[in-house]
């Protein structure tokens, strides 16, 4: 199935907005310079866009499949397609960081390999967002440099239960994302509180979207005032910028609800493909390249960032020498290129290969080769 253009420009927009959250912890900066835009605008809520992409696409998935296997079957599929599309990158970055910890951190850029490691078991059974929550709100000392995993965590946590409830009791599953979307919105949510490192109503919003693909309302409702020029950008540039708004928690109560509204309205207008946001996405090849290798960047670009830094550190004699506005301009420009670099390999060399193995695999329990029995 052919790729959505618009989605993917989406994806490039959510990780662009998760690494402008992630400047404050991973640059040596003057406030002078960068601090005032981080007082007015929050760009955290990539992560929800994300959220809703995924729901969307993994709901669109389980459908497709579901058509055509037995729920068991169906399930089994699932999380094998799942496991290798994620783990292996991610299990390979965290092995980086521990490695690098130990070998090459002369400043303490990247943490302790003891923290790291911890980091990496709470990701291996899915529990890292519990592991920020502590760090963050507890006062444990336990996390290593892998933080930004949490969403991970979060998310297999929600596709663990998903295809259970679809495959067994799927004329609930409306409801039941529904009934977490009611129970969240009115909810205050302040940052790294637990409600926020739990939050699901984001990944919901796509489950209903995919689930309402397949209504007939589905294309009677389709928002074709977007085919208008220029309307689509400049709604979604409305939507970007009031997400960032509401992220600072200083407007309503209920900001998480509302951001994860806005980004499912995003996620339903996207999932056209008609070029409503954004016209001729197809030929807008940065923004895919991006979006295709959104979750390489996501698990890389601390790292990348933090290489940077040590270098630059290391040339200059000690951390202190770097605390300024002309390192901050280097290590954020030698931190994209650097991200970019290990996102484009990582891909070609894990990502690809590991969906590649994964895919097989799946259409073998699908489709168990015969076996030819003697006569």
């Amino acid at each position: 199935m052919a790729k959505n253009a618009e989605i993917e420009i989406l994806r490039a927009i959510s990780i662009l907005m998760v690494i402008a959250a992630h400047i404050p912890f991973i640059l040596p900066w003057e406030s002078a310079y960068w601090w005032p835009i981080f007082k007015v605008a929050h760009f955290w809520a990539g992560v929800d866009i994300f959220f809703a992409i995924s729901g969307f696409v993994v709901t669109a998935t389980l459908l497709r499949h579901i058509r055509s296997e037995t729920p068991l079957i169906a399930l089994k599929s699932f999380w094998i397609r799942r496991f290798f599309r994620l783990a292996p990158l991610s299990w390979a970055t965290l092995a980086l960081s521990i490695v690098l910890a130990a070998t090459w951190n002369g400043f303490g850029f990247f943490g302790s390999p003891q923290n790291n490691f911890y980091d990496a078991v709470a990701v291996v059974i899915y529990g890292q967002n519990w592991h920020f929550f502590l760090c963050t709100s507890a006062g444990w000392t336990t996390c290593g440099i892998n933080r930004h995993f949490w969403s991970l965590s979060l998310e297999e946590q929600f596709y663990i239960a998903l295809p259970l409830v679809f495959i067994f009791s799927r004329r609930w599953l409306a409801a039941v994302c529904a009934l977490l979307i009611v129970i969240q919105f009115p909810l205050y949510r302040p940052n790294t509180s637990w409600l926020w490192i739990t939050r699901t109503d984001a990944i919901s919003w796509g489950v209903l979207i995919a689930l309402f693909s397949q209504h007939a309302d589905y294309w009677r409702l389709a928002p074709t005032i977007f085919r208008y020029r220029h309307i689509g950008l400049l709604f979604v540039a409305l939507v970007i910028t009031a997400i960032c708004f509401l992220s600072g928690g200083l407007i309503v109560s209920f900001f998480v609800g509302l951001i994860a509204l806005l980004a499912g309205l995003l996620v339903w207008i996207a999932s056209y493909d008609r070029g409503y946001l954004f016209r001729n996405a197809e030929n807008q090849r940065l923004l895919l390249w991006i979006g295709k290798r959104s979750y390489a960047i996501y698990l890389f670009h601390s790292i990348a960032f933090r290489l940077v830094k040590e270098g630059c550190a290391r040339y200059a004699g000690s951390a202190d020498a770097i605390q300024n506005s002309a390192h901050s301009v280097v290590i954020l420009a030698g931190g994209l290129v650097l991200t970019a670099a290990i996102a484009e390999i990582s891909c070609r060399l894990i990502e690809a290969p590991f969906q590649t193995k994964g895919r097989a695999m799946a259409q073998r329990i699908v489709a168990p080769k015969t076996v030819a029995v003697p006569t």
